[in-house]
């Protein structure tokens, strides 16, 4: 990740690499040799809400999107402090927030969002830390109850500049996803 810039993801020994960037969403497979670019509405038909680039990227760092109140305390559980916000504005709609944190390391666990039609939830599953900071490496995204990206981490390097080599082949195949 780029800071509000880019988020470039390769698959093991390069056979799929994605790049999203402030606009777009691109993607290829070497190994099926096909790809697919969108704009940046495609991660929004996927979480069912309208984000930006900025929401993705704290989404996908488990960061949090807005800060909750000492009022918005919602209940205690075993294992987490729960926190929700019935009016949370999200790009002009509003919505129910709802966070879950870690009472021993101060984690986010978990950040759903809920209006009337739709509910995208964000869980993380394991953190590591990298050069002092705390990062996530198991992140589950789910709209309306259903998994539909499972993202696993297994290394992470911190770099001065990221060199993102990210050209489409000629002769690959456009998809539709």
């Amino acid at each position: 990740i780029s800071a509000d810039e880019k988020i470039w993801i390769n698959a093991s020994l390069g056979a799929a690499r994605i790049l999203i960037d402030k606009d777009s969403v691109k993607y290829y497979n070497k190994i099926e040799k096909n790809y697919f670019t969108s704009d940046i509405n495609y991660i929004n038909s996927k979480i069912g809400f309208d984000s930006n680039f900025e929401i993705f990227q704290n989404l996908l760092l488990g960061i949090l999107i807005h800060k909750f109140e000492t009022s918005s305390f919602y209940k205690k559980t075993e294992d987490s402090f729960i926190y929700r916000d019935e009016k949370f504005t999200l790009n002009s709609k509003v919505v129910q927030s709802t966070v879950s944190i870690s009472p021993y390391n101060f984690r986010v666990l978990k950040h759903s969002f809920k209006d009337e039609n739709n509910s995208f939830e964000v869980s993380y599953d394991d953190y590591t830390i990298v050069d002092e900071q705390i990062l996530p490496t198991r992140i589950r995204f789910s709209n309306n109850g259903k998994d539909n990206l499972y993202i696993e981490i297994k290394s992470i390097s911190s770099l001065e500049k990221i060199n993102t080599p990210f050209r489409i082949p000629k002769n690959y195949k456009r998809i539709k996803l």
